[in-house]
């Protein structure tokens, strides 16, 4: 526990710096003086002078603060008006101050590319075959042929997708999928209307087989559901279902759960090693299907063996950059994607919901206690993945035109290039104050949304 906060704490400075360090970059090259770099907010732990002075003799002061829940880049100029020093910032060209604001958002997209690029190098990724074509399916009218490679479903790779899950929001919402295969090495697109073929049930949990073979652990209870409603909580054990034992790690929930066909089930369970039994009834959702199976199997990374016959073929460096880039472009769609589905009136998909300091810091934690039962280096490779994630969301949502943002100060700098005036200091410092009063209301819900759910 105390170990993954630890990492959090390290994975979240590291973010930070890298953010505030495109700032610091950006400001350096247009020739603008930086009063002070600091790591952290709050009151002042550490300080340091640099060496390097301003033209009036001044150094920039490098601080490390109290709470690492943040961090600043100080620029003269930057919310106040000084004509009359060639080293302030509101007397640059607007181009030279956008790319400050945008500086900080510029570095957390190349680190979470970089990491991104690693971890494919290193693990390889994952492709997707179809196997066998039903006739008279919409995939066989569409033209979808037995030895296809699906390589993107809905202009996202198939990495980040899931098949069935796309189908099944495709086919519920009556629209097309969208697919992209490589056939003899040439691509094609289809668009597919997927159509019902059955009936699954669900009660709202994923959880994990235990490796000593206790029972099923529920690793998260999702809000609005048959299992919330009925009081399973996370962390729960499951010991029977319906009275029979899942202690086999071949049990299967899923199918225990479909085959009540909607009727309520007797869940067993421990919760602090006391014995309760809970009743749920599972709901019932369409499945849709477009009339094809498919098969997985991944392209080996540099970190696979050799196989027995004599060496295999690993990612190449086209390859890795091709799916870095595909996985960078769908973290920088997946917020706007969120929002347009919220304010459509859709509900939001599974993990979709909003997460503060205190969320990420239990996704890292649970995600150390299970990668580190299988090895450090499967650890290590985890704990790149979320830091590649964070970079990422943080650098889109300081573009977003929210005030006290840095999306937000290039619309003012837009607005000043388009009046050939600029907004008054005094205005523009208002509106940030009251969107950064705003966030820390905000920040504040979201946090005790994520304490209250980390507790339960």
């Amino acid at each position: 526990m105390v170990i993954g906060i630890l990492i959090f704490i390290l994975i979240l400075g590291v973010v930070i710096f890298i953010h505030e360090l495109g700032h610091y970059l950006a400001a350096k090259r247009a020739g603008i003086f930086v009063e002070e770099f600091a790591l952290g907010m709050g009151p002042k732990i550490f300080s340091v002078n640099g060496k390097k002075k301003s033209l009036d003799g001044k150094v920039t002061l490098y601080s490390l603060r109290a709470f690492p829940i943040g961090g600043f880049c100080r620029l003269r100029g930057m919310d106040e008006e000084m004509p009359d020093d060639s080293e302030a910032m509101n007397n640059k060209s607007i181009p030279a101050r956008v790319l400050v604001a945008a500086g900080g958002s510029i570095m957390n997209f190349i680190l979470a590319f970089v990491l991104f690029f690693v971890l494919v190098m290193l693990q390889g990724y994952r492709q997707v075959g179809v196997a066998h074509v039903a006739e008279n399916s919409p995939a066989h009218f569409a033209g979808i042929c037995a030895g296809d490679r699906i390589t993107h479903i809905n202009n996202t790779r198939v990495d980040w997708a899931s098949l069935n899950s796309a189908m099944n929001i495709a086919g519920s919402r009556e629209r097309e999928l969208d697919l992209r295969v490589r056939r003899d090495g040439k691509k094609f697109d289809f668009s597919i209307l997927p159509v019902q073929t059955g009936i699954n049930f669900s009660i709202g949990i994923s959880a994990r087989e235990n490796e000593n073979g206790n029972g099923m652990t529920i690793r998260d209870v999702n809000k609005k559901t048959p299992a919330e409603n009925a009081g399973l909580k996370k962390n729960d054990v499951i010991t029977h279902v319906n009275g029979t034992s899942v202690e086999d790690l071949q049990f299967n929930l899923s199918a225990a759960v479909n085959a009540a066909q909607g009727a309520p089930i007797e869940i067993s369970l421990l919760r602090e090693n006391i014995s309760q039994n809970i009743f749920v009834t599972p709901v019932a959702s369409s499945i849709f299907e477009i009339g094809m199976e498919t098969v997985a199997w991944r392209q080996p990374g540099l970190l696979d063996k050799p196989s027995a016959e004599g060496g295999i073929k690993r990612v190449g460096l086209g390859e890795g950059i091709a799916n870095t880039t595909d996985m960078m472009i769908f973290q920088i769609r997946a917020p706007f994607m969120l929002l347009a589905q919220f304010f459509a009136g859709e509900p939001m998909p599974e993990g979709g919901g909003v997460m503060g300091p205190i969320g990420l810091g239990g996704v890292v934690t649970e995600a150390y206690q299970e990668s580190i039962e299988i090895g450090i280096l499967e650890t290590v490779l985890t704990m790149m993945f979320i830091a590649a994630f964070i970079n990422a969301a943080l650098g889109v949502m300081n573009l977003l035109p929210i005030p006290a943002l840095d999306g937000s100060r290039i619309i003012f700098l837009l607005v000043e290039a388009v009046r050939k005036k600029r907004v008054p200091p005094e205005k523009e410092a208002m509106v940030h104050f009251v969107g950064l009063v705003l966030i820390l209301v905000l920040a504040i819900v979201i946090g005790w949304n994520d304490f209250s759910y980390w507790i339960a």
